[in-house]
């Protein structure tokens, strides 16, 4: 499958372990040009654990919105990559409005994985970062990708909805896609367009 990335802003969502953090880096090494990546698991690891649930909730929005801040005030970054959290469809349209807030008015590329089943439950079970998850144990993870999955697939999930100000590509299986990069001209200068597979 072939993803044409001609946005300055690329937004990854989906439920945990749908490959969205791989599919980042991806995106982020075959540009040529300035990128940058606003990973959720990065801004969560930098949220002291031992508060209470509701602070590291705020704290961690805050955190997150502030690096999706200075991403896109930065002028160097070419290439913007969100690797989501919000598979929720009121928190994705929130991260939209913020984008328009900051002063990008232009269309934002939107990446939704929607991993089968099995496929899905394959990536889970050979996830071998669960440390880095904040001690998740392998079960607890399965049963959180789930519950992401139901939820995400529901009435309030953002999987279903289009939104305003997108382009979007609903991904099934995040090993077999290329990347067409064709940045407009005044982002990005000519030879910086490549594509990778």
């Amino acid at each position: 499958m072939s993803i044409p990335i001609n946005h300055r802003v690329v937004l990854v969502v989906g439920p945990t372990t749908s490959g969205k953090s791989t599919m980042s880096r991806k995106i982020r090494d075959g540009f040529s040009g300035t990128s940058v990546i606003v990973s959720h698991d990065e801004v969560l690891l930098g949220v002291n654990q031992n508060q209470p649930q509701n602070v590291i909730d705020l704290e961690f929005r805050l955190q997150y919105l502030n690096r999706i801040q200075e991403a896109v005030s930065n002028q160097k970054n070419q290439l913007i990559i969100i690797d989501s959290f919000n598979i929720g469809s009121q928190n994705l349209q929130a991260v939209l409005l913020f984008l328009q807030l900051l002063g990008y008015h232009d269309k934002v590329t939107l990446l939704k994985t929607d991993l089968p089943f099995s496929l899905h439950t394959e990536f889970c079970m050979k996830r071998d970062d669960l440390q880095f998850r904040l001690n998740t144990t392998r079960n607890e993870l399965y049963l959180t990708m789930i519950s992401q999955n139901e939820f995400y697939h529901g009435p309030l999930g953002s999987l279903c909805e289009s939104f305003l100000g997108t382009e979007e590509f609903r991904i099934e299986d995040p090993r077999d896609l290329e990347f067409v990069y064709s940045i407009s001209e005044n982002k990005v200068d000519k030879n910086s367009q490549k594509t990778i597979k």
